[in-house]
């Protein structure tokens, strides 16, 4: 993964229960132009990142209140046969990941949801995000399977196979100079960008694999990134619908989503592809496909310090049991049931427990194999 992403929070946001209203915010630039009439100009430094940090939080809380619809309307833009959805809900800033200091599991589970973006940059269509203020993003997935393998029958490391598309809303107007190369295609009469790129982390004994990438400036503010055509395609044939309720709320897991979450997302299981998919639930008894398995919901920061999943199953079996015994977790985890049917798993985000909490989390919800 190239990149890593924090929360914007500076110590005034962190210092703070409140954003800073108007009066607040005029104060404190009276308070600082003062002090640099008056060459004050340590006092000046200190109010001026006060000020800075102040405003940022105002500005991200303005956009918190507007995240939720917009959210839905992306939703509503998603196929059908769309599986699974992750979704970082609050403003976050973009650094890369040579810069970036030890991480939270929220910005953890972000990077999963920047992946669509990578290969776009290393194949220099995207000039680097590095330093960008997002509002929200959110990736959606589908059809997950194993890479193909060598003779060796090893696997790519990294994530496995699927269908994927993001969507990032920046916090303005996406500026031209972002890409570095015009776009090359126009689908669906959406000018677009389209790049072929090739897997990192290969077996040596397998023949090499390509995917190719497409983005799109959807919006002023909004690019639209995905590693199929056929779901890019689909996604912008529904830009021009009428708003309308999408599918994911009429779902059982929706009643079990966290939204108030720094990230949050969902899983409906698709029996069609139990056969083919690695990550789909299997019975441990009888080694097959799990057919009491319905879906699971999965969220990190709410309650705070916490990563939670609740997998909905109508098997009398904690399907969760397996994972909740990973060396890592000791005795960060607690498990409970809070409703027929729902099984939870919860556990404290700090070191090597969030490490493989958010790896575990990204494995059911289909990103990745959890050996």
């Amino acid at each position: 993964m190239r990149l890593a992403i924090v929360l914007l929070c500076a110590r005034f946001l962190c210092a703070q229960s409140s954003v800073a209203s108007t009066d607040e915010l005029l104060s404190l630039t009276g308070r600082l132009r003062a002090a640099m009439a008056a060459g004050d100009w340590k006092t000046a430094a200190g109010l001026s990142t006060t000020l800075k940090d102040a405003v940022r939080e105002a500005r991200d809380r303005s956009f918190s209140v507007s995240n939720a619809e917009q959210i839905g309307s992306v939703l509503s833009w998603l196929p059908e046969n769309t599986e699974t959805i992750l979704v970082a809900q609050q403003p976050f800033t973009v650094v890369q990941e040579k810069r970036q200091t030890p991480i939270d599991a929220a910005s953890l589970a972000r990077q999963y949801i920047m992946n669509v973006l990578d290969p776009l940059q290393e194949e220099h269509a995207l000039r680097s995000l590095d330093g960008i203020t997002l509002r929200y993003a959110v990736l959606a997935g589908r059809n997950f399977k194993n890479h193909l393998t060598g003779d060796s029958g090893a696997l790519p490391l990294g994530m496995i196979a699927f269908e994927g598309c993001g969507v990032y809303a920046f916090a303005s107007a996406i500026p031209d100079n972002m890409f570095s190369q015009p776009p090359n295609v126009a689908i669906l009469g959406q000018y677009s960008w389209s790049v072929r790129h090739q897997l990192d982390e290969q077996p040596s004994d397998a023949p090499l694999i390509y995917d190719t990438f497409f983005a799109a400036k959807i919006k002023p503010d909004i690019l639209l990134a995905c590693n199929d055509e056929d779901f890019f395609s689909s996604v912008i044939s529904q830009l021009s619908t009428a708003p309308h309720t999408s599918r994911f709320e009429a779902l059982p897991e929706w009643k079990q989503t966290g939204t108030a979450a720094a990230v949050w997302g969902l899983r409906h299981f698709n029996p069609a592809s139990a056969t083919t998919d690695p990550t789909y639930p299997i019975d441990k008894t009888l080694d097959k496909a799990d057919s009491g398995a319905i879906g699971i919901v999965v969220q990190v920061g709410a309650p705070p310090g916490t990563i939670r999943a609740r997998f909905l199953s109508t098997s009398k079996d904690n399907p969760l049991d397996e994972i909740a015994k990973l060396s890592e977790f000791r005795d960060a985890v607690t498990m409970r049931r809070p409703s027929e049917g729902v099984f939870e798993l919860s556990v404290n985000d700090r070191g090597n427990a969030g490490y493989a909490a958010i790896f575990a989390i990204m494995s059911m919800l289909g990103f990745a194999v959890l050996l």
